[in-house]
């Protein structure tokens, strides 16, 4: 008797601790019948079926129907559809809503059939429709307002551009004369004591800085030191103006903002 008491609490312990790993199905997927639909709403329906499962890019039929005794059956596959991710659920079911929405199916089998997607996952479908409704972001109406200083703010950027050229050759030139040149490094020391010379970058102060701190005891070449330091920032600043010159600014900011998407659930 204690042996089979000792074997019911295992089954029951490994029946707890395996329970949440278990993917159990059970039950129908949902279905709705409409009872005899016009002529015009059969066909109708089985375009709107065969437009969701075509346009969806999930690799079952999210919809399915079937005909009998002038009754049409839409059937939902729920099992495939909580196996989504939830950016995949927001995303069907959008599709899915709004092409229902769209459909030119009579609006009573319409309302029928959008109420019955929508209310297998109320949770999703009241999401998808409140951002369709409010938090879309109208890019294309945006523009329409942006395009007129289009040519202006093009102007500006490519005077910045060559201006930010133009200012980081003089930089560099300066920055050089001051580490190689010791009277121009004198002269601008003199006028600040052991802090860094105006005009001159942090970059070049620091490499001479380096290089004094070293002396006769570890050699450090300050333009070494210099475009060792001085390499990151022309780099940023060169991709940035590759980007803003070559037209691909905004299609880089996409790109970053696709990197965070997976942030939201």
């Amino acid at each position: 008797m204690k042996k089979v008491r000792r074997v019911c609490l295992l089954l029951f312990l490994a029946g707890v601790l395996l329970f949440p790993f278990l993917n159990v199905c059970c039950g129908a997927n949902p279905r709705i019948t409409i009872s005899n639909p016009p002529d015009g709403d059969k066909t109708r329906i089985e375009d709107l079926v065969n437009k969701v499962n075509k346009m969806s890019d999930v690799k079952f039929d999210f919809l399915t129907y079937s005909f009998k005794d002038g009754n049409v059956t839409i059937e939902i596959d729920m099992v495939d559809y909580k196996n989504l991710t939830q950016k995949g659920r927001q995303r069907l079911m959008q599709l899915t809503l709004s092409t229902v929405q769209n459909n030119e199916v009579s609006r009573i089998n319409r309302n029928k059939i959008y109420n019955f997607i929508a209310d297998e996952d109320v949770a999703v479908s009241s999401l998808v429709r409140q951002l369709s409704d409010d938090v879309r972001a109208d890019f294309a109406g945006a523009y329409s307002y942006f395009k007129p200083f289009g040519t202006g703010l093009g102007i500006f950027l490519g005077f910045m551009v060559l201006a930010i050229m133009a200012a980081l050759g003089l930089t560099i030139v300066f920055d050089l004369s001051y580490i190689t040149i010791p009277l121009v490094q004198l002269g601008l020391e003199k006028k600040k004591n052991h802090g860094k010379p105006w005009g001159v970058s942090i970059e070049a102060w620091k490499a001479v800085e380096e290089a004094e701190s070293k002396s006769g005891s570890d050699y450090a070449n300050p333009l070494f030191v210099y475009f060792r330091s001085k390499s990151k920032q022309m780099v940023a600043i060169s991709l940035c103006l590759l980007y803003l010159v070559s037209g691909q600014l905004y299609n880089f900011i996409a790109d970053v903002m696709d990197y965070f998407r997976g942030l939201l659930p």
